[in-house]
């Protein structure tokens, strides 16, 4: 069966495109940017080129598949449009793809947990959007609804352990008590790859997290026992979070967070333990066991630079698109 996957050459996608090869599907991506595809080692993986605003591109893409996954998101927008534009619109624009293209038996839409209806929460707004213009089509869909989800390349424990090997002193917005449960690249991506031959889940909204709820103050622990440092942290009041903002703006290329996301650091974002054993048969890993990169980073590298000097400045990892 042939599986489209859009924002296959960001993060998770590379996870993803690796699972379904190991499951034997046939797989076509749509690439954002041309050349990102060499990612993809296997060269059987089936490349078009377009994105999520263009109508045409993603009709073609859709034309001859059987199953879609879309992974495609913005989280750090210029403008409130950017955000709607892709995790909304472009939703929109698959679902009608999806149905013009007469042979997909099922969509897999992943969006993130704590989506809601509350316009001033722009990106998690964005994203329930997004889930809204899901539920329109008649084509059988699931919706995955991660925590955060933590990886060789991902944008959370890279940071947080770029932060323990710069700084004496790491900086937390709030009291750092606000629980996430990260769950591992590798099993989410199990997990949304069973999806598609899953019937018992079409129409439904599966929230996956990982074996632990940790506070933020826990997951920094956690990284600091992994890279063997000592570290204390300086807890900032939320109200900082604008000043901030505005540093990581000045200093980074692509700052790792804005207001709107640094609040939701601040938020709990936790579901059940048990649903990933209980819905797919897995037993998640640990974050500890998430996290083991950390380690292979760390004895490259004594100090990793959070900015650079001159024109070359600090680059997070970007959005999945």
């Amino acid at each position: 069966m042939v599986v489209l996957v859009t924002g296959a050459t960001g993060f998770i996608g590379r996870s993803v495109v690796k699972e379904l090869l190991e499951h034997n599907y046939a797989v076509r991506c749509l690439v954002h940017t041309p050349g990102s595809e060499r990612v993809f080692s296997d060269r059987s993986v089936e490349i078009y080129y377009g994105d999520m605003t263009n109508q045409n591109s993603i009709d073609s893409a859709c034309q001859g598949v059987e199953l879609v996954i879309n992974l495609v998101s913005k989280m750090r927008p210029s403008r409130v449009w950017d955000l709607l534009s892709v995790n909304a619109v472009g939703v929109a624009n698959l679902v009608s793809a999806v149905e013009n293209a007469d042979s997909i038996k099922h969509l897999v839409h992943v969006s993130v947990l704590g989506a809601n209806d509350n316009p001033k929460e722009r990106y998690l707004y964005s994203r329930w959007k997004g889930e809204q213009e899901l539920k329109k089509t008649k084509i059988p869909y699931t919706i995955i609804r991660p925590s955060v989800i933590t990886g060789e390349l991902d944008s959370f424990s890279n940071i947080l352990g770029s932060l323990v090997r710069s700084l004496p002193v790491v900086p937390v917005l709030g009291r750092g008590r606000n629980r996430v449960q990260p769950i591992s690249v590798g099993d989410f991506a199990y997990c949304v790859v069973a999806s598609l031959s899953r019937n018992d889940l079409e129409s439904k909204t599966v929230e996956l997290g990982g074996a632990q709820h940790l506070s933020v103050n826990e997951i920094i622990d956690s990284i600091c026992t992994v890279i063997g440092r000592r570290r204390t942290k300086l807890h900032l009041p939320l109200w900082f979070s604008g000043v901030f903002c505005a540093l990581m703006n000045i200093f980074m290329a692509k700052p790792i967070v804005n207001r709107e996301l640094a609040r939701m650091l601040t938020q709990r974002n936790v579901t059940d333990i048990g649903v990933v054993n209980t819905v797919f048969g897995i037993t998640p890993k640990t974050f500890v066991e998430s996290i083991d990169h950390l380690i292979e980073t760390d004895s490259k590298s004594v100090t990793t630079p959070l900015c650079h000097g001159g024109s070359k400045r600090f680059e997070s990892p970007s959005d999945g698109e």
